[in-house]
Protein backbone atom coordinates (compact mmCIF):
# COMPACT_ATOMS: atom_id res chain seq x y z
CA UNK A 1 0.00 0.00 0.00
CA UNK A 2 1.25 3.27 -1.15
CA UNK A 3 1.28 5.93 1.42
CA UNK A 4 0.28 9.86 0.49
CA UNK A 5 3.41 11.29 1.14
CA UNK A 6 5.05 9.29 -1.65
CA UNK A 7 2.31 10.14 -4.42
CA UNK A 8 2.85 14.05 -3.28
CA UNK A 9 7.14 12.95 -3.78
CA UNK A 10 6.03 11.57 -7.15
CA UNK A 11 3.62 14.25 -8.34
CA UNK A 12 6.34 16.83 -7.35
CA UNK A 13 8.99 15.30 -9.08
CA UNK A 14 6.40 14.82 -12.39
CA UNK A 15 6.01 18.61 -12.24
CA UNK A 16 9.09 19.44 -11.73
CA UNK A 17 10.43 17.88 -15.02
CA UNK A 18 7.28 19.46 -16.92
CA UNK A 19 8.35 22.78 -15.89
CA UNK A 20 12.31 22.83 -16.37
CA UNK A 21 12.73 24.09 -19.96
CA UNK A 22 9.38 24.81 -20.08
CA UNK A 23 8.64 28.49 -21.98
CA UNK A 24 4.53 28.76 -21.93
CA UNK A 25 3.83 32.02 -19.77
CA UNK A 26 1.30 29.87 -18.57
CA UNK A 27 3.30 28.34 -15.89
CA UNK A 28 4.75 31.51 -13.29
CA UNK A 29 7.83 31.11 -11.65
CA UNK A 30 6.99 31.08 -7.96
CA UNK A 31 8.61 33.47 -5.24
CA UNK A 32 7.39 31.63 -1.64
CA UNK A 33 8.20 33.95 1.44
CA UNK A 34 8.29 31.94 4.57
CA UNK A 35 8.26 34.23 7.63
CA UNK A 36 9.18 33.66 10.86
CA UNK A 37 5.61 32.06 12.00
CA UNK A 38 6.32 29.57 9.34
CA UNK A 39 3.31 31.29 7.17
CA UNK A 40 4.14 31.26 3.17
CA UNK A 41 3.28 34.01 0.75
CA UNK A 42 3.57 32.52 -2.69
CA UNK A 43 1.96 35.94 -5.06
CA UNK A 44 4.92 36.80 -6.17
CA UNK A 45 4.16 34.44 -9.51
CA UNK A 46 6.52 35.81 -12.59
CA UNK A 47 5.19 35.52 -15.61
CA UNK A 48 8.50 36.97 -17.44
CA UNK A 49 11.21 34.94 -16.35
CA UNK A 50 13.22 31.45 -16.11
CA UNK A 51 11.49 29.69 -19.04
CA UNK A 52 14.58 28.20 -19.97
CA UNK A 53 17.07 26.74 -17.33
CA UNK A 54 17.07 25.72 -13.27
CA UNK A 55 16.16 28.25 -11.07
CA UNK A 56 18.75 28.72 -8.82
CA UNK A 57 18.58 31.23 -5.64
CA UNK A 58 16.76 34.19 -4.34
CA UNK A 59 17.55 36.89 -1.84
CA UNK A 60 15.97 39.95 -0.12
CA UNK A 61 16.05 42.51 2.03
CA UNK A 62 12.58 42.97 4.06
CA UNK A 63 10.94 39.85 2.58
CA UNK A 64 9.04 41.99 -0.05
CA UNK A 65 11.68 42.92 -2.63
CA UNK A 66 13.56 40.27 -4.39
CA UNK A 67 16.57 39.16 -6.44
CA UNK A 68 16.78 35.91 -7.94
CA UNK A 69 19.14 33.98 -10.47
CA UNK A 70 18.82 31.01 -12.73
CA UNK A 71 21.42 29.77 -15.18
CA UNK A 72 20.90 31.36 -18.08
CA UNK A 73 18.71 34.47 -17.40
CA UNK A 74 20.94 36.85 -15.46
CA UNK A 75 19.95 38.84 -12.32
CA UNK A 76 16.18 39.89 -11.89
CA UNK A 77 14.04 42.05 -9.41
CA UNK A 78 10.43 41.61 -8.57
CA UNK A 79 8.44 42.71 -5.58
CA UNK A 80 5.97 40.84 -3.15
CA UNK A 81 2.92 39.80 -5.59
CA UNK A 82 4.35 41.30 -8.77
CA UNK A 83 3.54 39.21 -11.90
CA UNK A 84 6.86 40.41 -13.85
CA UNK A 85 10.33 41.90 -13.20
CA UNK A 86 12.74 43.62 -14.03
CA UNK A 87 16.10 42.13 -15.57
CA UNK A 88 19.40 43.58 -13.96
CA UNK A 89 22.30 42.36 -15.70
CA UNK A 90 22.26 41.03 -18.93
CA UNK A 91 26.21 40.56 -18.96
CA UNK A 92 26.66 37.18 -17.35
CA UNK A 93 23.64 35.01 -17.31
CA UNK A 94 24.78 31.43 -15.92
CA UNK A 95 24.22 32.33 -12.36
CA UNK A 96 24.42 30.13 -9.07
CA UNK A 97 23.77 32.00 -6.19
CA UNK A 98 22.78 35.95 -5.13
CA UNK A 99 23.31 36.90 -1.42
CA UNK A 100 22.88 40.55 0.22
CA UNK A 101 25.84 41.21 1.95
CA UNK A 102 26.54 44.47 4.12
CA UNK A 103 24.10 46.47 2.02
CA UNK A 104 25.73 44.96 -1.46
CA UNK A 105 24.39 42.50 -3.80
CA UNK A 106 26.68 40.27 -4.46
CA UNK A 107 26.50 36.83 -7.38
CA UNK A 108 28.47 34.05 -7.66
CA UNK A 109 28.46 32.50 -11.58
CA UNK A 110 29.81 29.95 -13.92
CA UNK A 111 30.81 31.98 -16.96
CA UNK A 112 33.85 32.08 -18.78
CA UNK A 113 34.75 36.24 -18.42
CA UNK A 114 37.35 38.40 -16.91
CA UNK A 115 35.26 39.28 -13.86
CA UNK A 116 35.81 37.20 -10.82
CA UNK A 117 33.56 34.26 -10.00
CA UNK A 118 31.87 35.80 -6.78
CA UNK A 119 31.20 39.57 -8.10
CA UNK A 120 29.43 42.72 -6.71
CA UNK A 121 26.33 43.91 -8.99
CA UNK A 122 26.14 47.74 -8.66
CA UNK A 123 26.39 49.88 -5.69
CA UNK A 124 23.65 49.07 -2.97
CA UNK A 125 20.67 46.87 -3.78
CA UNK A 126 19.96 47.51 -7.34
CA UNK A 127 15.89 47.82 -8.41
CA UNK A 128 16.53 48.68 -12.23
CA UNK A 129 18.95 49.30 -15.18
CA UNK A 130 21.71 46.89 -16.51
CA UNK A 131 24.08 47.11 -13.54
CA UNK A 132 27.87 46.71 -13.81
CA UNK A 133 29.29 43.87 -12.38
CA UNK A 134 32.35 43.81 -10.77
CA UNK A 135 34.95 41.48 -8.95
CA UNK A 136 34.10 41.17 -5.28
CA UNK A 137 37.22 43.71 -3.88
CA UNK A 138 40.10 41.43 -2.81
CA UNK A 139 38.81 37.93 -3.16
CA UNK A 140 39.86 36.45 -6.15
CA UNK A 141 37.84 34.01 -7.10
CA UNK A 142 38.66 30.94 -9.93
CA UNK A 143 36.65 28.02 -10.73
CA UNK A 144 33.52 27.26 -10.55
CA UNK A 145 31.74 28.56 -7.21
CA UNK A 146 27.84 27.58 -6.54
CA UNK A 147 27.49 28.85 -3.16
CA UNK A 148 29.19 31.62 -0.62
CA UNK A 149 29.76 33.14 2.46
CA UNK A 150 31.70 36.43 3.88
CA UNK A 151 33.01 36.53 7.49
CA UNK A 152 34.90 38.78 9.83
CA UNK A 153 36.97 36.07 11.50
CA UNK A 154 39.88 38.97 12.15
CA UNK A 155 39.03 41.06 14.77
CA UNK A 156 41.54 43.26 14.37
CA UNK A 157 40.58 44.06 10.52
CA UNK A 158 37.17 45.41 9.67
CA UNK A 159 34.64 44.14 7.65
CA UNK A 160 34.04 40.60 5.94
CA UNK A 161 37.97 39.24 5.81
CA UNK A 162 37.16 35.56 5.36
CA UNK A 163 35.17 33.94 1.81
CA UNK A 164 33.92 30.27 2.05
CA UNK A 165 33.46 29.26 -1.12
CA UNK A 166 31.48 25.73 -2.60
CA UNK A 167 32.98 24.93 -5.58
CA UNK A 168 31.83 21.92 -8.22
CA UNK A 169 35.46 22.27 -10.12
CA UNK A 170 36.75 18.45 -10.87
CA UNK A 171 39.69 17.28 -9.25
CA UNK A 172 39.59 20.31 -7.22
CA UNK A 173 36.24 21.24 -6.09
CA UNK A 174 34.89 21.56 -2.18
CA UNK A 175 34.63 23.87 0.13
CA UNK A 176 37.33 26.49 -0.36
CA UNK A 177 38.50 29.64 1.92
CA UNK A 178 40.83 32.40 0.93
CA UNK A 179 41.24 35.42 3.04
CA UNK A 180 41.01 38.89 2.19
CA UNK A 181 43.73 39.38 -0.27
CA UNK A 182 45.57 35.93 -1.13
CA UNK A 183 45.67 35.73 -4.41
CA UNK A 184 44.38 31.61 -4.13
CA UNK A 185 43.23 29.25 -1.99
Amino acid sequence: MRSRHSDVLRARARHHRQLVGHHRQSVPRVIARIDFEGTTNSTTALTDAFYVGTPRSVASDDGTRFWAVNSNSGLRFATLGASTSTQLSSAITNLRQVTIDNGALLISHATNSPIGRVAQVGSGLPTSGDDPIVDLANFPITGSPYGFARFDLIAARPGADTLCVSDDSVGTGGVQKPRSGQASF
